[in-house]
């Protein structure tokens, strides 16, 4: 996860643990949807025990951004990664050639 449970929380104004499990969960997909746009590996931003360490800000609030949009759209088939996440990350993304 690229962010803590703490921050997915109140990115969510979240005040209670009976979602932690869920948010956990949506916030390791919203991280891992980042990761695949930028073609970098988790590591590169965790330490031994998974925690985030070092993540761009751009990267933690595109995170946050997609974290947020699969919370309030769970059960739609939108894209979570919108105009404004792929416009955060574009800059750190590794180029793809053809």
């Amino acid at each position: 996860m690229l962010i803590t449970i703490e921050a997915a929380k109140a990115h969510l104004q979240m005040d209670h643990n009976d979602a932690d499990a869920e948010i956990t969960q949506l916030a390791t997909e919203a991280s891992l949807l980042v990761l695949d746009y930028l073609k970098k590996p988790a590591i590169e931003w965790q330490d031994e025990a998974g925690l985030p360490i070092n993540v761009p800000g751009p990267v933690s609030v595109a995170v946050k951004l997609v974290l947020g949009e699969i919370f309030k759209n769970r059960e739609a088939a939108a894209d979570p990664l919108s105009l404004s996440v792929v416009r955060l990350l574009d800059r750190l993304r590794e180029p793809t050639f053809a």
